[in-house]
């Protein structure tokens, strides 16, 4: 996954996501569509995975994804579930990458509603907040990570 994220943001990289329309010139009209929207989705989705806390960790459910096999995550308790997201609370950059990556996939997943609601009220971002979430449930974060660590 790093490896993914250094390529995308290598100055080469960077300037083909910027602008693809730059290097797709030569493709007929209907097959640079298609690319430009591939284009779309990959920056899209390494926009998240790639995401950092702002002291250079990856973020949490990345980290969890980075870490783990899908067994380990699927065998998760609800308290550690909810640490994952009092963790990403955080991070104002991991818990905005989080809340887009969300709304931009919410039709792959299950209970968003709650999710984004608390990522997007003022107790997310109390740091070290000590209360429980109990919030996400235990297939909403499998299928997260495991969404996430297929792209890699």
């Amino acid at each position: 996954m790093e490896k993914g994220c250094n390529v995308l943001t290598s100055k080469k990289c960077k300037k083909f996501y910027e602008k693809p329309n730059d290097y797709l010139d030569k493709c007929d009209d209907d097959t640079k569509e298609v690319y430009l929207e591939g284009v779309k989705k990959i920056v899209e989705l390494k926009k998240y995975s790639c995401t950092q806390d702002g002291g250079g960790n990856y973020c949490p459910i990345i980290s969890l994804a980075m870490t783990n096999d899908s067994k380990t995550i699927k065998a998760l308790t609800s308290e550690e579930e909810d640490n994952i997201i009092k963790s990403t609370c955080k991070s104002k950059y991991c818990t905005e990458a989080l809340r887009d990556f969300i709304i931009q996939y919410k039709n792959y997943f299950t209970d968003t509603k709650k999710i984004l609601e608390y990522l997007n009220s003022e107790e997310c971002t109390k740091e070290n907040d000590a209360k429980s979430l109990s919030i996400i449930s235990g297939s909403l974060i499998f299928t997260l990570i495991t969404f996430l660590a297929f792209l890699y």
